[in-house]
């Protein structure tokens, strides 16, 4: 992120009568924006501290964990797409430090996880060579670990491939970022982020339409 970014209150020139059903009003409509924009709604409590002649500046870390900046990050896509009859969700995010890729497919028994840090092939090849760990990080929390021959490698792309429980399920429906890593044995792991904040209602209606079928 370059330059300043800062929030404060919005202001009316109505008379004080008039004001307080408005500012309800108004504001009721930024929360509901700033939810469908996929950023953190405490992005409206914070300009609330700052009086509309005045300025809360955030820093590159706050503007990210609020969604109003991306650090280099396109938006995550979603998309459904079918293989033969069998619908999926694919959900991909291109990232100047490595990009990702999710694929949401769902049986009658399961729903089938498939996530994968996109390289070159030779580097995808190397990681999951080494690979001795291999999971899934939902907002920093490991789940899905797997040891060796937890990865696959098709073309540039290194996949993780899990099947969903219910409580990671429920919890990848909350999360805001997802993470897919391998460890080689040392203390660096490898891998890449996908942001979900803003495709969570796409992948919460297309879990519910699976369970539905």
């Amino acid at each position: 992120m370059s330059g300043k970014l800062g929030l404060h209150q919005f202001s009316s020139v109505q008379p004080d009568a008039a004001k307080a059903g408005d500012e309800q009003l108004v504001s009721g409509l930024l929360v509901a924006y700033l939810r469908s924009m996929g950023i953190d709604t405490n992005a409206f409590s914070i300009s609330t501290i700052a009086r509309s002649n005045d300025m809360v500046w955030l820093d590159a870390n706050d503007a990210e964990a609020l969604g109003l900046a991306n650090n280099g990050a396109l938006p995550t896509t979603a998309e459904i797409r079918t293989i033969g009859m069998q619908p999926y969700l694919r959900l991909e995010q291109i990232r100047r430090q490595g990009s990702a890729r999710v694929l949401l497919t769902c049986s009658r028994d399961y729903m089938d996880l498939k996530a994968g840090a996109v390289a070159t092939a030779k580097e995808a090849g190397f990681h999951s060579a080494i690979s001795v760990r291999s999971y899934i990080e939902l907002d920093g929390a490991k789940v899905l670990i797997e040891g060796m021959g937890g990865t696959q490698v098709h073309g540039d792309v290194l996949w993780l491939q899990r099947q969903l429980n219910d409580a990671v399920l429920a919890k990848l429906l909350r999360s805001k970022e997802l993470g897919i890593w391998t460890e080689g044995g040392g203390a660096v792991r490898w891998g890449a982020l996908i942001e979900l904040r803003s495709v969570r209602t796409k992948v919460a209606a297309f879990v519910a339409d699976c369970r539905k079928s």
